[in-house]
C-alpha cells in the first residue's frame, strides 16, 4: 500500500513537472513564432517595396528601350539617307573628274597647237612664251592642274598674246645675220613690224615660205634713219613724232 502511494506520488510529481516544462516550452515556442511572424512581416514589407521599386525600374527601362528603339530606327533612316547622298556626291565627283579630264585634254591640245604657231610667230620671246604653254601641259599631264586652273592660265596667256598687238617694244637680242651671230637691238611695233639694228646696219623681217625671217638685204639710208628714230622714240630718248616706216604686207617674224 505504501509502495503504491509512493509510485502514485512520483507519477503525479512527474506529470506536474512535465506539465510545467511543456508550458514553458509552449511559451518559448510561441515567442519564437511571434518573432518569426514579425520578421516575416518585415520581410514582406521589404519585398513589397523591392517589388514596387523593381516594377518602377522595369517600367523606366522599358521606356528607355522604346526611346532607344525609336532613336535607332531614326538613326538607320538618317544613315541610309547619308549613304544615298554619298553615292550621289560620288557620282557627281566622278562626272566632274571625267569632265575635268576631257577639258584638260582639250586645253592641252590647244596649248600644243599654240606652241606650233609661236614657232612661226613674231620674233619676240619665243622660248618664254612656249615655256608658259609647256608649264600648263606639264601640270595637266601630272594631274596637278584642274580644268578651271588650266583654263585660267590659258586665258591669261592669250590675253598677253593679244596685248602684243597694242604696244611697242625695243629689246636686245643675239641675231644670226649672214651666218654670224650679232648683238642687235630689235624693234617691235605691235605684231606687224619688226626690224633689227646691229649698230652698223638695219635689217627688216619679212615673210618667206610661211615663216618670218630676217632679210639680210641692206635698206636705204632714209629708211634706216626712220627706223632708228622710231627705236629712240619707243625708248623715250626722243619725243613722240610721226615716223614713216616700211610696212610690207608680208612682213612679220624671223625664222628660229
Amino acid at each position: 500500500m505504501d509502495q503504491k502511494k509512493i509510485i502514485t506520488a512520483l507519477l503525479t510529481l512527474v506529470i506536474v513537472l512535465f506539465a510545467e516544462s511543456l508550458e514553458e516550452t509552449k511559451v518559448k515556442l510561441q515567442d519564437n513564432i511571434d518573432e518569426l511572424k514579425s520578421k516575416i512581416k518585415e520581410e514582406a514589407k521589404y519585398f513589397a517595396r523591392f517589388k514596387m521599386d523593381k516594377s518602377k525600374i522595369i517600367r523606366q527601362k522599358k521606356e528607355e528601350v522604346k526611346t532607344i528603339t525609336a532613336d535607332n530606327a531614326d538613326l538607320k533612316q538618317r544613315i541610309a539617307a547619308i549613304k544615298n547622298q554619298i553615292k550621289e556626291y560620288e557620282y557627281r565627283i566622278n562626272a566632274v573628274k571625267k569632265e575635268n579630264t576631257q577639258i584638260n585634254t582639250m586645253i592641252k591640245k590647244i596649248c600644243q597647237t599654240l606652241k606650233q604657231k609661236i614657232t612661226h610667230s613674231i620674233p619676240y620671246a619665243k622660248q618664254k612664251r612656249r615655256g608658259v604653254l609647256d608649264a600648263i601641259i606639264m601640270d595637266i599631264e601630272s594631274q596637278k592642274s584642274q580644268a578651271v586652273e588650266s583654263f585660267t592660265r590659258l586665258m591669261a596667256f592669250l590675253q598677253n598674246e593679244e596685248m602684243l598687238a597694242y604696244d611697242s617694244q625695243v629689246f636686245e637680242k643675239v641675231v644670226k645675220i649672214n651666218g654670224k651671230n650679232k648683238n642687235s637691238t630689235v624693234i617691235r611695233i605691235g605684231r606687224v613690224f619688226f626690224a633689227c639694228d646691229t649698230g652698223k646696219e638695219v635689217y627688216l623681217y619679212k615673210k618667206e615660205n610661211n615663216r618670218y625671217i630676217l632679210d639680210p638685204r641692206p635698206i636705204s639710208v632714209l629708211t634706216k634713219r626712220d627706223i632708228r628714230l622710231a627705236i629712240k622714240i619707243i625708248q623715250g630718248k626722243k619725243p613722240p613724232d610721226l615716223v614713216k616706216l616700211p610696212f610690207p604686207s608680208d612682213n612679220v617674224i624671223e625664222k628660229n
